[in-house]
C-alpha cells in the first residue's frame, strides 16, 4: 500500500537517476524537449497510479512485469513459444508487460495479461479470426503454460487487457511551449 506521496517520491528518485544517463541529454536541449520530458513524467505518474490502484482493488497479484520469453524458454521450455515449420523451426520472442495471477482455495490459478499501449489498440475479433492481432492470445498461451509449470496447478485464462498509457496535458500548452522556442 503506497501512498500517493510515496509513489511520487519513488518516481522522482528513479527519474532523477534516469535523467543523468546520456540517452536523456537531448531532453535538456530546448524548451520543447524539456516539455516532452515533463509530459513523459506526468504520463508515468498517471500510469503508476493506475497500476497501484488496480493491484490494490484486485484479488490478482502481479506475477511479473516485463516477463521475457527468452527467460521463460530457458527456464521452463515452453512449447507455446516454439513452432516446427516446413523448412525449420521458429521460436517466438517478446515480453509480457504484466502477468497477474490469482490462486483459488481449490488450487486453480487464474491468469491475466496486461499490455500497456501508447496508441489506440484494441482487441478485434474479426482480425483475430483472420489470424491478425493474435499477440495477446499467444502471450496468454505462453503465460498459462508457464504458470502451470511453475506452480504445478491447473491454469485458466482470466482476461486480456490493453491499458492505454496516455497523457491528457492540454494541447494548447504544448503549442505555447513550442511557440516560445521560435
Amino acid at each position: 500500500d503506497l501512498s500517493e506521496e510515496e509513489q511520487d517520491y519513488i518516481l522522482e528518485d528513479v527519474m532523477s537517476k534516469v535523467e543523468t544517463e546520456d540517452e536523456f541529454s537531448r531532453f535538456k536541449e530546448d524548451k520543447e524537449a524539456s516539455f516532452k520530458l515533463e509530459e513523459i513524467k506526468h504520463t508515468l505518474k498517471n500510469t503508476v497510479s493506475v497500476i497501484v490502484n488496480q493491484v490494490k482493488h484486485s484479488y490478482f497479484e502481479p506475477e511479473g512485469f516485463e516477463v521475457d520469453f527468452v527467460d521463460l524458454k530457458r527456464d521452463y521450455d515452453l512449447s507455446a513459444l516454439h513452432f516446427e515449420l516446413d523448412k525449420g523451426e521458429m521460436d517466438l520472442s517478446g515480453k509480457i508487460d504484466r502477468l497477474d495471477t490469482y490462486k483459488t482455495e481449490d488450487g486453480k490459478v487464474y491468469v491475466k495479461i496486461v499490455d500497456y499501449k501508447s496508441g489506440n489498440n484494441s482487441i478485434d475479433a474479426t482480425n483475430t479470426l483472420a489470424g491478425l492481432d493474435i499477440q495477446m492470445y499467444v502471450y496468454m498461451d505462453a503465460a498459462l503454460e508457464y504458470t502451470e509449470k511453475k506452480t504445478g496447478c491447473p491454469t485458466t485464462p482470466a482476461g486480456l487487457y490493453y491499458i492505454h498509457v496516455t497523457d491528457d496535458i492540454d494541447s494548447k500548452a504544448k503549442e505555447e511551449t513550442a511557440l516560445e522556442d521560435t
